[in-house]
């Protein structure tokens, strides 16, 4: 298969500790893949591995089909990559930042300001783009590493908390972006975040790290599927009792059966059942046993749920 980035045994050491041990892991072209963990678990030293940033102890990384450590000209001119601190010359203006990095880029003249002029406009530049970096506020000098990152079209972007520190304006217009690229321009993005609210919102799969192990990697509803086997629906009922509750839990489909809360005759019940394809036969059999239905709701697990499940059963 044709990964953009394919990780193997890499480890990086630093005096007696590792930072990183024995990560294995591929990534597909135009997958967005979330790549979360607390504090101190070894993100930004992966990322600076990826980049040639750091050199490895051990393990070998391909981007893009190329090895790292024999190809790392060919590899950073195919990627863009925004850190969580600024790589901008605070007292340039941003379009000289712009200029600046397009010509390191090796991009024509009538390229840049072509570009730039497209930033200018999709990132409401206009009222600061001559102005000195220094004078921008934290949102301000995000959106322009962005572009800056953006400027030679790469295949990869790695994002390191591409939202921190915008408005919720910016913060959307960002993220819709994000996307647009991904989906419209088939861009491969590694986003570094603690956003849990951006990293749903964003990404196909999810790769968690803890104390510099890869804990897991999957998508969404298979890391759902792995945690919480069973589907669980939220009814809201009238003529509920013990005897219904009995008969019902014969059924072998049906794993579990919790009365969670009583108000003005309705019973809120918690029921699980071994697959979603039951549930109208639930509801089916709940108004046979003559239970009132007012409401069923499917239980949807958050980023949020996946993310300290998977961490309390690291600790």
């Amino acid at each position: 298969m044709d990964y953009a980035i394919e990780v193997q045994g890499l480890s990086k050491k630093f005096a007696e500790k590792y930072a990183v041990k024995d990560l294995n892991f591929q990534i597909q072209r135009g997958e967005i893949v979330a790549f979360l963990g607390p504090n101190g678990a070894g993100k930004t030293t992966t990322v600076r591995l990826l980049n040639g940033v750091l050199r490895p102890t051990a393990g070998t990384i391909k981007i893009l089909g190329y090895e790292l450590n024999r190809d790392v000209i060919k590899i950073q001119s195919r990627t863009g990559v925004v850190t969580e601190t600024f790589t901008l010359y605070e007292r340039l203006t941003g379009r000289y930042n712009l200029k600046f990095y397009g010509n390191l880029y090796g991009l024509k003249t009538d390229v840049i300001n072509h570009k730039i002029s497209a930033m200018i406009s999709f990132f409401n530049f206009e009222d600061y783009i001559d102005r000195p970096v220094e004078t921008y506020s934290t949102g301000m000098k995000k959106k322009l590493s962005l572009a800056r990152a953006l400027l030679h079209d790469p295949e990869i972007l790695f994002l390191d908390e591409p939202t921190t520190g915008l408005d919720p304006e910016a913060s959307r217009t960002v993220i819709k972006y994000i996307a647009k690229l991904n989906q419209e321009e088939k861009k491969t993005i590694f986003l570094c975040t603690h956003n849990l609210e951006v990293a749903e919102i964003l990404a196909t799969r999810i790769m968690l790290i803890d104390k510099g192990q890869l804990i897991t990697i999957g998508t969404p509803d298979e890391l759902k599927k792995k945690l919480w086997p069973d589907v669980q629906v939220d009814i809201e009922c009238k003529m509920w009792g013990n005897e219904k509750k009995e008969k019902i839990y014969e059924i072998d489909w049906i794993t579990d059966i919790k009365d969670i809360g009583n108000k003005e005759g309705v019973t809120k019940l918690s029921i699980n059942v071994a697959e979603r394809k039951y549930i109208p036969d639930l509801v089916e059999i709940l108004i046979q046993q003559g239970c009132r239905i007012f409401s069923v709701v499917e239980k949807e697990h958050s980023l949020e749920e996946i993310y300290f499940k998977l961490r309390e059963g690291k600790k």
